[in-house]
């Protein structure tokens, strides 16, 4: 039986298993550990930062709002009275947020889909979409335009340094790459080709 499928059985049968959050919690990466702190209290989060290493702790309270950052600095100072069972006790509130979280069918996140399907559409139809969800939600299309990557593209976004770095292996020239915005001789001579 996977621990996934005890855990469930637990669940539905209304039985709580303690097991240590600590390790668990520490092998979040910051972005979710933050995610994490920002739903718990100031107490919580003394004590969840606390647990981690200092490294750890410090990059996450200088993500964290002045304020909040201050607050919880305090609350640290004040964790000298919890007991060790309390600290458990209090791992387990964050351990409950991982563990309530539904499964997900994609691992990538629905821009980053949106963006590797219109990358590798026809210009009409990524133009067609990306007004879409310009009228749609401006945000959005903000986010996916930026990760859309196109030969049109190209000029703005990679430096001719860059190009010429990346095709001087090739022993043929390939003058046949659209350079939108230059014609062919003032590209080549921007990367350095000639």
């Amino acid at each position: 039986m996977t621990n996934d499928t005890a855990r469930r059985l637990r669940q539905n049968a209304g039985v709580r298993f303690f097991e240590d959050p600590w390790n668990r919690i520490k092998q979040l990466d910051e972005k979710e550990l933050l995610k994490l702190l920002d739903a718990e209290t100031t107490e919580i989060a003394a004590v969840v930062l606390s647990k981690l290493d200092v490294t750890k702790a410090a990059t996450l309270l200088g993500e964290m709002l002045g304020p909040r950052a201050r607050k919880i600095s305090f609350a640290i100072s004040q964790t000298a009275g919890v007991t060790p069972q309390a600290v458990d006790h209090i791992g387990q509130s964050p351990m409950a947020q991982l563990d309530n979280k539904p499964k997900r069918a994609f691992a990538t996140l629905p821009e980053d889909r949106i963006v590797a399907i219109l990358t590798a559409a026809s210009d009409d139809l990524r133009d067609e979409v990306m007004n879409g969800l310009r009228e749609t939600d401006p945000e959005l299309a903000e986010r996916v335009l930026a990760g859309v990557f196109t030969f049109v593209d190209i000029p703005t976004r990679i430096a001719a340094v860059d190009v010429a770095t990346a095709v001087k292996p090739w022993r043929k020239p390939i003058w046949s790459l659209p350079c939108v915005t230059q014609t062919d001789m003032e590209w080549k001579r921007s990367v350095n080709l000639s």
